[in-house]
């Protein structure tokens, strides 16, 4: 193998080399880089997710306590004001506060007015009855009011329940005053709309949670990626999990990115390599060629010189004397 085949051969492989590094580590740094966004992008959209759960809470406890610290309540569950039932528990009501089921309970702790209704389709509908439990563990927990995620036997409810007590707060507790809105296809249809994503709720898994469960676990399959995180009820305890599933469009760009990034490099790799070899080519390899070519050409004449000179040696001894 002469000499330029030699170069080339070098060239060839340094190039590759180098190619193959720049690949790893492109590969490395664009690929997770994305896969971290994409994990990112998907555990901001979980929390925001969560916020909005905790919204739509907020209001059915600040609507509560706008009722429940109300004089016309605190009259009403003692039976001293008759009309408050037909001037302010009508259907709109549950329109407005789009609620599935109101319970008012007095000093006794007996129900003195229990509702439920379903606001989208405008149809009566039956209360839970573990929502008449509530009132007992409002006065257990010794708290001012009990708000969150409660399961029935229908399925979850987001529920608020307050002591009833006269405005502002003030005058001893006379009952409490439950709101509750169903966490049904409708709320989670809203709640989709709001993430922006489609969302799932299932109940939690039979077999015991790990310890340390963490409280978003991410799972990919093929182009679509979930987030799961575990949401309490208003015990504390795990009553679903809340899950989110999108398509892999962040890490879809990413491998975009790094396929531009291989062609970019291999065409940059290809136009060095070809400079390269130029420029040995020009300050090495001509030199050493012609350099190669006048040894040739001074040994193939030294070759004939010697040869004439020896000729006529023989020839000048083979002559009488």
């Amino acid at each position: 193998m002469n000499v330029r085949n030699q170069i080339i051969v070098i060239i060839v492989l340094v190039i590759a080399a180098l190619v193959l590094g720049l690949g790893v580590a492109t590969h490395m740094l664009i690929l997770n880089d994305f896969a971290d966004l994409e994990d990112d992008h998907l555990e901001a959209t979980m929390e925001r997710t969560i916020r909005s759960i905790e919204r739509e809470q907020q209001f059915l406890s600040t609507s509560v306590m706008d009722w429940s610290d109300w004089d016309d309540t605190y009259l009403f569950v003692q039976g001293m004001d008759p009309e408050y039932e037909q001037k302010n528990l009508d259907e709109s009501v549950f329109q407005y506060f789009k609620l599935n089921a109101m319970v008012f309970t007095g000093p006794d702790g007996e129900v003195v007015f229990a509702r439920g209704f379903d606001p989208d389709e405008g149809e009566e509908r039956e209360v839970q009855p573990q929502l008449y439990t509530l009132h007992d563990s409002l006065l257990i927990s010794d708290a001012e009011e009990l708000s969150g995620i409660f399961e029935t036997e229908d399925g979850l409810l987001l529920v608020a329940i307050r002591s009833i007590r006269m405005s502002w707060g003030e005058g001893p507790v006379m009952g409490t005053l439950l709101f509750a809105r169903a966490m049904d296809e409708g709320w989670i249809a809203n709640l989709s709309d709001l993430a922006g994503v489609p969302i799932q709720i299932t109940d939690i898994p039979y077999k015991p949670l790990p310890a340390g469960e963490p409280s978003l676990s991410i799972s990919k399959e093929g182009d679509t990626i979930t987030g799961s995180a575990i949401v309490t009820d208003l015990f504390g305890e795990p009553v679903m999990v809340l899950s989110i599933t999108q398509e892999r469009t962040i890490y879809r760009k990413g491998i975009l990115a790094y396929q531009s990034g291989v062609v970019a490099i291999l065409i940059f790799s290809a136009i060095t390599a070809i400079l390269f070899y130029l420029l040995i080519n020009h300050f090495f390899l001509r030199r050493i060629t012609r350099l190669n070519r006048e040894v040739q050409n001074i040994t193939s004449s030294t070759s004939l010189h010697q040869l004439e000179s020896t000729v006529m040696t023989r020839w000048q001894n083979s002559q009488p004397r």
